[in-house]
Protein backbone atom coordinates (compact mmCIF):
# COMPACT_ATOMS: atom_id res chain seq x y z
CA UNK A 1 0.00 0.00 0.00
CA UNK A 2 2.75 2.43 0.83
CA UNK A 3 4.04 2.08 -2.63
CA UNK A 4 1.40 2.61 -4.09
CA UNK A 5 1.17 6.03 -2.31
CA UNK A 6 4.44 6.86 -3.20
CA UNK A 7 3.75 6.59 -6.77
CA UNK A 8 -0.32 8.09 -6.76
CA UNK A 9 1.48 11.17 -4.22
CA UNK A 10 4.23 11.36 -7.55
CA UNK A 11 1.28 11.14 -10.36
CA UNK A 12 -0.74 13.92 -8.17
CA UNK A 13 2.78 16.68 -8.01
CA UNK A 14 3.84 16.25 -11.50
CA UNK A 15 6.45 19.09 -11.21
CA UNK A 16 8.20 17.82 -7.81
CA UNK A 17 9.55 14.19 -9.00
CA UNK A 18 9.63 12.19 -6.14
CA UNK A 19 10.22 9.29 -7.74
CA UNK A 20 13.93 11.06 -8.22
CA UNK A 21 14.24 12.41 -5.19
CA UNK A 22 17.95 12.98 -5.53
CA UNK A 23 17.31 15.82 -8.55
CA UNK A 24 14.86 17.84 -6.93
CA UNK A 25 15.36 19.52 -3.62
CA UNK A 26 11.59 20.71 -3.12
CA UNK A 27 11.20 16.87 -2.99
CA UNK A 28 13.79 16.57 -0.25
CA UNK A 29 12.22 19.28 1.51
CA UNK A 30 8.67 17.72 1.33
CA UNK A 31 10.15 13.96 2.28
CA UNK A 32 12.06 15.07 5.53
CA UNK A 33 9.37 17.59 6.55
CA UNK A 34 6.99 14.38 6.53
CA UNK A 35 9.43 12.32 8.25
CA UNK A 36 10.03 15.08 11.19
CA UNK A 37 6.13 15.42 11.74
CA UNK A 38 5.65 11.76 11.47
CA UNK A 39 8.72 11.28 14.39
CA UNK A 40 6.99 14.36 16.67
CA UNK A 41 3.44 12.28 16.63
CA UNK A 42 5.50 9.28 17.79
CA UNK A 43 7.22 11.18 20.04
CA UNK A 44 4.13 13.08 21.48
CA UNK A 45 1.83 9.87 21.39
CA UNK A 46 4.97 8.59 23.78
CA UNK A 47 5.13 11.02 25.85
CA UNK A 48 2.04 11.65 26.75
CA UNK A 49 0.67 7.58 27.17
CA UNK A 50 0.25 7.23 31.02
CA UNK A 51 2.69 4.07 32.05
Amino acid sequence: IGIAIFYFVDKLTPKIPFASIAQAPVAVGIHVFGYLIFFGLILHAALTTPL
